[in-house]
């Protein structure tokens, strides 16, 4: 009895392992990104190029991460937080993950080393002005305020939580809509 051999490589990335949020504010100030890459092949080599980059609505272009890692044998994962530039983000965005950008191996296939992913930033979002994050009120009777990322926004409903854990679960959950204008 033998086993079946591959003869080369084959690093892939998927579209349903690579996460991101399909949209987030720009009073975010940063969103995460998670991939999985895979060698569904020979495990040779090394290292392999791991390549991260941001296409924005203007059509140019930022790396985010460039590097070698060790090669891939089975499956590995890079995860990274991406900061939002207010100027420049509004809008589609895509993020490009690759793997094996340079070529070095020779593989099964070549075209699923690379993957695309959309995320919509926008720019009408609310800030928590007071009280600061993580502060600690003394007084029962606090005033939440916010304000806009664009201050000459029409008037819109704005959804306020307010509550003492970090991710807004607990049975001290306040949630209040607010309607205003831009500004305030």
């Amino acid at each position: 009895m033998s086993l079946y051999n591959f003869p080369k490589p084959d690093f892939i990335v998927e579209d349903n392992k690579v996460t991101i949020p399909s949209s987030v504010s720009i009073t975010s100030e940063k969103f995460s990104v998670k991939a999985y890459l895979y060698n569904i092949g020979r495990a040779i080599g090394d290292s392999v190029l791991v390549s991260v980059k941001h296409k924005f609505p203007s059509g140019s272009i930022e790396t985010l991460l460039e590097k070698r890692i060790a090669a891939v044998r089975s499956l590995d994962s890079i995860g990274l937080d991406v900061t939002i530039d207010a100027n420049k983000a509004v809008g589609n965005n895509e993020i490009i993950v690759s793997i094996d950008g340079d070529n070095r191996y020779d593989e099964l296939s070549e075209t699923n080393n690379s993957i695309t992913k959309n995320i919509y930033i926008y720019a009408n979002g609310i800030t928590p002005v007071y009280p600061y994050k993580y502060s600690i009120i003394r007084n029962p009777n606090v005033t939440l305020v916010g304000s806009t990322s664009d201050a000459l926004a029409a008037e819109s409903n704005y959804i306020m939580e307010l509550d003492t854990t970090e991710l807004f679960n607990s049975s001290s959950l306040v949630t209040k809509t607010v309607k205003s204008i831009g500004g305030r």
